[in-house]
């Protein structure tokens, strides 16, 4: 029996995957992080794309989203796991899909409108929702890339889960976004009727196209700064429709005016001739 040692080659290592970034070796996945942590923390400076709380800046999901963009990863909500409980909370969850291969490399639930949840508690149940997303989609990122924020110089934290923390006096360089829960909710209540006015009125493709030009899906996703614009044409739009109605209105009131002449009118010539009106025709026509 022979006992004659093989030498082998050592077996090859398969590459590393940063999201959709590939290495060769795991030293190289911080070279590569740190490209992609540097013009990521230009651009969150440029769009102030963070909120500023004991100077600690912690970065709001659309600056989540843009890392994972550089990356090739994206968030997907999961609607068919959504989860509304008895006192208004929703659940929600979103996975992390790598765009080369379609394949789920994260997942994260978050929640929304608790009745510990003071900010968000006495929203509107649609802003509950979106805030419940944003908030799974930022924890989604956290979860898997966290490093990477932290290698841009931001908390590992994103902002949406910081809501209720006040600012001691740090102030971003105005990015628009506000925790004033006053201010929101007198916002959210304007909404709710701004809501139900468009809808009786049989006008809520209004509503919705002056949504649209903001370039978000609820009002729960507008800006500080958006949401005076927002009011303004919700005004506008407004007057000019009670113009309209009040415009249809006459015209209808006219029709019915009209009609109700023509019916009667019919009816005068329809209704049975008397014995005095037959002997006066004849004596006419005789």
């Amino acid at each position: 029996m022979s006992t004659e040692l093989v030498k082998t080659e050592p077996a090859e290592v398969a590459g590393y995957n940063l999201g959709s970034l590939q290495v060769s070796k795991p030293t190289d996945v911080i070279t590569v992080a740190t490209s992609v942590a540097t013009p990521l923390a230009e651009l969150i400076n440029k769009k102030s794309l963070f909120k500023n709380i004991s100077g600690r800046k912690y970065v709001y999901v659309e600056g989540w989203s843009t890392m994972g963009a550089m990356l090739g990863v994206v968030p997907r909500h999961v609607p068919e796991q959504s989860k509304r409980k008895d006192d208004g909370e929703y659940e929600e969850v979103v996975e992390l899909v790598r765009v080369m291969d379609g394949m789920v490399i994260g997942r994260a639930a978050a929640v929304c409108g608790g009745l510990s949840d003071t900010v968000w508690k006495n929203r509107p149940e649609y802003a509950r929702k979106s805030m419940a997303i944003t908030r799974a989609t930022g924890k989604a990122f956290r979860l898997s890339f966290s490093w990477i924020m932290t290698l841009a110089g931001y908390m590992p934290t994103p902002a949406e889960e910081m809501d209720g923390v006040e600012d001691d006096g740090h102030k971003p360089a105005g990015n628009g976004h506000d925790t004033d829960a006053k201010a929101a909710a007198e916002f959210a209540a304007m909404c709710d009727r701004a809501r139900k006015w468009f809808k009786t009125a049989g006008k809520m493709p209004v509503f919705a196209g002056i949504l649209a030009e903001f370039s978000v899906e609820v009002e729960g996703d507008l800006t500080k700064d958006q949401r005076a614009k927002f009011t303004d044409r919700l005004a506008e739009a407004k007057k000019r429709i009670q113009a309209e109605l009040i415009v249809d209105q006459h015209i209808e009131q006219t029709k019915k005016a009209e009609d109700a002449e023509i019916v009667k009118a019919e009816a005068e010539i329809d209704a049975p001739t008397t014995e005095q009106e037959e002997i006066e025709f004849k004596e006419v026509t005789a």
